[in-house]
């Protein structure tokens, strides 16, 4: 075995890791980082386009209604994403940010937010508009049900939860994030059967057996910085 594939592997056994909190400096030990991303490097602004679905009759091409908004890009201060030679992302932590928009979004649903921690075999739905591998067309929208495996508790304080491949109850096989899916949402059904969010999705990786595993940032380890950001004028 390479040292390239030894530290792979040993990356992946670190995604893994179901013990007590998980440290920095023992994750990257024996890591050769390229690249750092954190709240410094993040863009100032950006614009957000929101999609309204229109009430689809049987047979009829699916339509929606869409606007552009502007806004200020506000990363959470402790974001931190490092990556390898192979540009794969190492240590991941407070991977999340708000944008406040120059003007309030327009018919659109107020998306509520959980603030309970997600749990092991807890079934979620993540959505998303990446193009997928090997092909797609970026933009269309394809959502899917999988269920919490892990949760990774680090020592920054925030928490990401993993699910892995696997089997739903119902037999049909759990959907995994998709290339260019990274930002979008992850939903928990509610005890009165609302949906709300409770994860930001970060990214894929396999591990040793060639199996998926999808990486998603928790919202509840950031609920009091979340707060804090929707509470400003």
């Amino acid at each position: 075995m390479s040292e390239r594939e030894a530290l792979g592997k040993a990356a992946i056994a670190r995604l893994e890791h179901r013990g007590d909190v998980i440290s920095r400096a023992e994750s990257l030990r024996g890591q050769r980082l390229d690249a750092v991303l954190d709240s410094s490097r993040c863009a100032s602004s950006a614009k957000v386009r929101t999609l309204i679905y229109e009430p689809q009759a049987p047979g009829e091409a699916e339509s929606a209604r869409q606007m552009t908004y502007s806004g200020l890009v506000i990363p959470h201060p402790r974001l931190e994403l490092l990556y390898d030679e192979e540009g794969s992302v190492v240590w991941s932590s407070a991977d999340l940010a708000v944008i406040r928009l120059d003007m309030p979004v327009k018919d659109a649903p107020v998306v509520k937010r959980t603030t309970a921690e997600a749990r092991v075999g807890e079934p979620i739905v993540m959505a998303g508009y990446g193009p997928g591998e090997p092909l797609g067309l970026a933009g269309e929208r394809h959502s899917g049900e999988n269920q919490v495996s892990w949760l990774r508790k680090l020592d920054s304080g925030s928490v990401e939860f993993v699910v892995a491949q696997q089997r739903m109850p119902s037999g049909q096989v759990a959907s995994h994030l998709d290339a260019g899916d990274s930002g979008g949402g992850c939903w928990r059904t509610e005890s009165d059967g609302t949906l709300a969010l409770i994860g930001i999705a970060g990214g894929n990786a396999r591990n040793g057996r060639g199996e998926s595993l999808s990486v998603f940032t928790s919202i509840s380890s950031h609920e009091e910085w979340l707060s804090q950001q929707l509470a400003e004028p």
